[in-house]
């Protein structure tokens, strides 16, 4: 079932041209909606002057995982951004920060806030039924600064290639001595991080991992490692009922 993100339960504009034009719904027909943070079955009642008014039928349960995933990102070019944004959505990843590392390379302005972004956010929010659309960070952050969010956060998996002895998914079981989950997971630049940025990562507190023997490009290992992190939270939370 079709699934919207509406701040009310009126759809007009885009909203509007989305459900009627692109997803072929009717009057009278049933989708789900999202407004102010709860999850509802709602039907569809078409008015005049292009606008579709929603009719709350019942409250529905969010089956979305309780665990909130922290994504930090070293910048990388526009293309490679919004797809690391883009694929990221889709596994739940509830805020994105970017972040400046030594090895990075210049990419001039950089916009964290644009129409486009949050285009993919939303669509990427609808494509996988997630239950909230996530957030970014609107400024770029220096690797201190990351480093200082991340102490925020239950526990932080810092992806570092030259790592010898902790692969990522023998490390995940740590996660079951928490009983609400925030998790931070940090991914390098294309040049990687620099011995310095990894030992001081080490020092805040970060636990450094490996995710496999290859070496991955950047924005293969964000998906990489949300998509590990997913399928364990999946099994972990399925035990516990």
């Amino acid at each position: 079932m079709d699934r919207v993100f509406s701040d009310s339960l009126i759809l007009e504009g885009d909203q509007y041209n989305h459900i009627i034009n692109s997803l072929r719904h009717r009057d009278g027909d049933v989708i789900e909606v999202v407004c102010e943070g709860k999850l509802y079955l709602a039907n569809i009642q078409l008015r005049e002057n292009r606008k579709a008014h929603l009719s709350i039928l019942h409250e529905l349960e969010d089956k979305n995982l309780p665990h909130q995933i922290y994504l930090y990102q070293a910048l990388v070019e526009k293309k490679k951004m919004e797809d690391v944004i883009r694929l990221n959505t889709q596994l739940g990843v509830k805020r994105f920060s970017f972040f400046v590392s030594e090895r990075i390379k210049p990419y001039g302005k950089v916009e964290l806030q644009s129409a486009r972004i949050h285009k993919l956010l939303e669509d990427g929010s609808m494509q996988s039924k997630s239950s909230s659309i996530p957030e970014v960070e609107g400024t770029l952050l220096s690797f201190e600064e990351m480093l200082e969010n991340c102490n925020q956060h239950d526990i932080t998996f810092f992806l570092y290639e030259g790592e010898e002895k902790q692969g990522f998914l023998e490390t995940l079981d740590i996660l079951k001595a928490y009983e609400k989950l925030r998790i931070g997971i940090v991914v390098g630049p294309e040049g990687g991080f620099a011995l310095e940025e990894v030992k001081k990562a080490r020092e805040s507190g970060c636990s450094i991992v490996t995710l496999f023997p290859n070496i991955l490009r950047t924005e293969v290992a964000a998906f990489s490692a949300n998509s590990i992190l997913m399928g364990y939270l999946m099994r972990y939370y399925e035990g516990k009922d």
